[in-house]
């Protein structure tokens, strides 16, 4: 339409290809197992967007804020540049499979990715640059090969998980889990073992 405004945009029975204007603002965007949409235009999803098992994109895609990221698999393809805002939702397989990661296992989310462009997440060390931008565009910097930045700064509900990280590399979009969690039980043993000796030392 003129605003260039759909519902949603959803890919079942067969391939899809869109002609429009620069833009496209999605609510939804779903593609089922093994099919594909091609867009001439740039899409931005703020609700869902789910991709199937062997799905594939052939377009540029946003991710903004508040949209939930259902993956059916490892093997969706995106044949175009990706942009993440923060405060996304990690759902479908692609959540369990993030959460049971063992130290150095990762999990591919996209592959086939032209450009990464991250959403200036914000930390102590960005607060002030980014208040004093408030009133301008939304800041972004580009992830290039082999750079990571931390995946719980753009899925929210992975923010308990510090070790994770988003990587690019030669156009995979990856998430990795690079330090162990520990047992609750191992935590609690701990903290025990801690508050003992502060009480030893007291005493002292």
């Amino acid at each position: 339409n003129s605003g260039n405004t759909l519902t949603g945009l959803h890919a079942t029975g067969g391939n899809i290809n869109v002609a429009a204007a620069a833009s496209l603002d999605l609510t939804n965007l779903v593609i089922d197992v093994q099919k594909s949409i091609t867009s001439s235009a740039a899409m931005s999803v703020n609700s869902l967007a789910q991709f199937e098992s062997g799905a594939t994109l052939n377009a540029d895609l946003t991710l903004a804020t508040g949209a939930t990221v259902n993956l059916g698999g490892e093997d969706f393809t995106l044949n175009g540049a990706l942009t993440l805002q923060t405060g996304l939702t990690l759902g479908g397989n692609a959540l369990e499979a993030v959460k049971g990661l063992a130290v150095g296992e990762s999990y591919t989310l996209f592959s086939g990715v032209t450009n990464l462009q991250l959403e200036q997440a914000v930390t102590l060390n960005n607060m002030r640059s980014l208040a004093a931008q408030k009133n301008e565009a939304v800041s972004y910097k580009t992830l290039i090969n082999g750079v990571q930045a931390s995946a719980a700064d753009y899925f929210r509900n992975l923010s308990g998980n510090t070790g994770l990280v988003l990587s690019y590399n030669n156009g995979t979009v990856s998430i990795t889990q690079t330090a162990a969690i520990p047992e609750p039980a191992t935590t609690t043993l701990s903290l025990l073992a801690l508050s003992a000796l502060a009480a030893r030392r007291r005493r002292k």
